[in-house]
């Protein structure tokens, strides 16, 4: 027998109203979050986008409040969401917990607002992963920012396409924000552009429409480009190794192909690109002459910093946020420990990140809070075997997705930037609710 409604429970079409208008802050974040710069601000890029993701977090988790005490339910906790909304309430529980024991509790809080952020944007992209531009919402904002770092590779556009973007400001100003792509820096970019570029590839692959599958493709061979053109290996890395098994799970042949795609192009890119050439032959030098600390470049005092945070607080780390604060201590620690290692003590740089989230994250949260950050990857990556058939789409990105985030956190930090905790917590959230059931 069916059980009659809630009587508080206010009608549909209310509810209507309310998804409308969490649609509505999600795709305005999706397009406006990576163009935003403030220009007279002292982090003209990644400052202000932070925010933007942190007041589009709270008016996502005030709806999702809303929608709770006004229907019984939040509108994006559909069936099946069991094992993601366990992962989301461990991830934020861990999160105020390690803020709560942290070395410095109020420079902890805003790292727990970006969390939270992260899992409102999925929660509200789960709940609206049905609607027909849902995917299509992603790429905009990333062919904007790669059509500008390919135009950005000719210096005589530099100064030029940026006066026009933020034109009226003084000459000191417009040399801060050249050649960047309204990112920061090319690592940025790079990290940034992986994950729409797979949804792309990924759409491609799905489109029924001769249409749809040029417009998929266009985007895509822009995004890729823009990918190489950030000269970012990492963030190439992460592309190629999520392509090829997006291949293979559309079949073995495709697979093959794609193999042998990635090293035509892998070849392409670095016969054309001399910076390209100039990195790969400093690493190459690196290795021969075992200069570990070049070869990670001058990176290596942070990992092995990190290395220490974890060894001493192990399970709860040294909070979110504080890996700036605690990096010189720790430093110290990590120098006398590997002068063999280090050369000349390693890089006097104050690092304000790891450049290695999954060090970073262990680091201020501790092996659980790694823990659920791997298991969160994991969860993602099993919906490409979960999926129903009606999900193509998921089938093809998920798995993908997790594994370039996976290649992305070992030398990038990619949850440090507003950019990408956006963009892989939106498609993320797409593909579980397109899924039709999680991974358990």
């Amino acid at each position: 027998m069916r059980r009659p409604p809630r009587p508080h429970l206010i009608p549909a079409p209310n509810e209507s109203r309310l998804a409308a208008v969490e649609w509505l802050v999600l795709a305005t974040g999706m397009l406006l979050i990576p163009l935003w710069i403030s220009p007279a601000g002292r982090d003209p890029f990644r400052m202000p986008k932070l925010l933007l993701l942190r007041g589009e977090g709270i008016v996502l988790l005030a709806l999702a409040a809303a929608s709770l005490l006004l229907h019984g339910r939040a509108k994006n906790a559909g069936p099946g969401s069991a094992f993601s909304s366990a992962v989301l309430i461990a991830i934020g529980a861990w999160t105020v917990i390690t803020s709560l024991t942290s070395h410095d509790l109020p420079m902890s809080a805003p790292s727990v607002l970006t969390v939270l952020a992260g899992i409102s944007v999925f929660m509200a992209a789960r709940g609206a992963a049905a609607r027909p531009a849902a995917l299509w919402i992603v790429l905009p904002a990333p062919l904007i920012i790669a059509a500008l770092a390919i135009v950005e590779t000719k210096d005589s556009w530099n100064r030029s396409i940026n006066t026009i973007l933020i034109g009226g400001i003084a000459d000191d100003m417009i040399a801060r924000v050249s050649p960047v792509s309204l990112l920061g820096n090319r690592n940025d970019v790079g990290n940034f552009l992986v994950a729409p570029a797979l949804c792309a590839m990924a759409m491609f692959c799905v489109a029924g429409r001769p249409r749809s599958r040029a417009m998929a493709l266009a985007v895509l061979v822009v995004l890729a480009g823009g990918i190489v053109v950030s000269n970012t290996i990492t963030a190439i890395a992460a592309f190629a190794a999520a392509v090829i098994p997006l291949a293979f799970l559309r079949s073995r042949k495709e697979g093959l192909a794609a193999l042998l795609l990635v090293a035509v192009a892998a070849t392409a890119a670095v016969t054309a690109s001399a910076p390209l050439r100039q990195r790969l032959a400093a690493l190459r030098q690196a290795v021969e002459r075992r200069a570990w600390d070049d070869l990670l470049t001058r990176r290596l005092v942070a990992f092995l910093a990190a290395g220490e945070m974890i060894q001493r607080n192990p399970l709860t780390g040294i909070g979110p946020g504080l890996f700036r604060k605690e990096y010189f201590d720790h430093r110290i620690i990590a120098a006398e420990k590997h002068l063999g290692t280090l050369d000349d003590g390693g890089s006097p740089d104050v690092f304000e990140e790891a450049h290695n989230d999954h060090l970073q994250v262990a680091a201020e949260s501790g092996l659980p809070g790694y823990a659920l950050f791997v298991m969160a990857m994991a969860g993602l990556a099993r919906l490409s075997w979960r999926a129903p058939p009606s999900a193509e789409i998921v089938r093809l990105l998920a798995a993908p997705l997790a594994i370039s985030l996976f290649v992305l956190a070992l030398a990038q930090s990619p949850l440090r930037l507003a950019v990408t905790i956006g963009t892989y917590s939106y498609l993320a959230g797409i593909c579980a609710g397109r899924s039709g059931r999680d991974a358990h």
